[in-house]
């Protein structure tokens, strides 16, 4: 995948919620590098995976999730190309910058199909957490209005959020020429504030969750505070002062984290951080061997059937074995797991967890 300075340090498609909300993040955010994460370096292999990148060590998961975002593309396009021309269509672009004329700004689409004066564009979202729909989505609305700017006889821009782990069906938007031109208007006056030497810079949940400055920023920083935690205690809130505190908990766990990382980071550097130190971490065994443990315990009289019993099988580990066995039948990893899964797997709900109303 190629790097984030492939931007320029210029505004992008994906920052422009942000910039609508906090005109002054993007300054604040210059040389700031983005973090990463487990679930942000996943969703990059996913990406890679499906632009049809080589990528190392992908998990079957991560295999299966690009194959259903691949199949529910396909069957977007199956039911909204109807009556269309693919012959004379453009090939699809998968994974390609886009900058508006001025190099302002930039965009990069996950796929794009184009038909004479109609445009597709897909967004893979390949996490379990709720987005903007499509109709209001500032990263695809740029996206929208960049596709125009590249192909001027366009009159209409469908936008489509494909997101299989959250949702069941498509969410798309049409943009026709007329509300291009609107959109282009609203990402011009967003660039426009953001680009002042003194934009402010407003705090909120949405905008500081995923700013690379947060962490540093007063204002983000400020969210922090509880005080009415501090003076009520918890049983003591309304359901209004506790959804508000809610709306604060992302923030402050990202800032914890953000703070542990600092001092780990000083404390291995040979410096120090007053009152603190770094603790070597904890020995655990772990069996090494399970098919030498199993016959040790056969020969003390116990049976392969409940020695099973104890034993978890990982399906991402699982998928590395039985690779080469597909490869050497001809048969695609997915299909043979699929196979061997049949009747040998269960579903269990996990525990409710708590997501913002819309």
């Amino acid at each position: 995948m190629i790097g984030l300075d492939d931007r320029k340090g210029l505004p992008s498609a994906s920052s422009m919620e942000r910039l609508s909300m906090c005109p002054g993040s993007h300054r604040a955010s210059i040389g700031i590098p983005e973090e990463t994460s487990e679930w942000a370096e996943s969703g990059s292999r996913i990406h890679a995976i499906i632009a049809g990148e080589d990528v190392l060590n992908v998990t079957y998961e991560e295999r299966q999730t690009a194959r259903i975002c691949d199949d529910a593309a396909d069957e977007y396009m199956r039911n909204h190309l109807w009556g269309i021309d693919l012959e004379n269509s453009s090939p699809v672009i998968r994974e390609e910058r886009w900058w508006d004329k001025t190099n302002q700004y930039s965009g990069k689409a996950d796929l794009v199909l184009k038909n004479k004066d109609n445009a597709f564009i897909i967004d893979f979202k390949t996490g379990r957490g709720e987005v903007e729909s499509a109709s209001s989505n500032m990263q695809l609305r740029t996206l929208a209005v960049l596709a125009k700017e590249k192909w001027p006889n366009l009159k209409l821009v469908n936008v489509v959020i494909i997101q299989p782990l959250a949702r069941k069906t498509s969410d798309d938007c049409v943009y026709d020429e007329t509300e291009l031109l609107a959109a282009k208007k609203e990402i011009v006056d967003v660039l426009d504030a953001a680009s002042k030497p003194d934009a402010p810079r407003l705090k909120g949940e949405s905008q500081c969750k995923y700013c690379p400055a947060r962490t540093r920023c007063p204002e983000a920083l400020s969210q922090v505070a509880m005080p009415k935690v501090e003076e009520m205690g918890l049983p003591q809130l309304s359901a209004q002062e506790l959804g508000k505190v809610l709306d604060k908990c992302s923030i402050a766990e990202q800032l914890i984290d953000a703070i542990r990382e600092e001092a780990r980071t000083r404390l291995d550097k040979g410096e120090t951080v007053e009152g603190w130190k770094l603790k070597r971490g904890a020995m655990r065994e772990s069996i090494s061997d399970p098919f030498k443990l199993m016959i040790k315990y056969i020969e003390c009289g116990g049976e392969v059937s409940t020695f099973l019993k104890s034993v978890t099988v990982s399906k991402s580990k699982l998928a590395v074995q039985v690779q080469p066995l597909a490869e050497a039948k001809g048969m695609e990893i997915e299909k043979t797991m699929s196979s061997l899964l049949e009747g040998c797997t269960e579903m269990k709900q996990n525990a409710s967890s708590l997501s913002k109303s819309k």
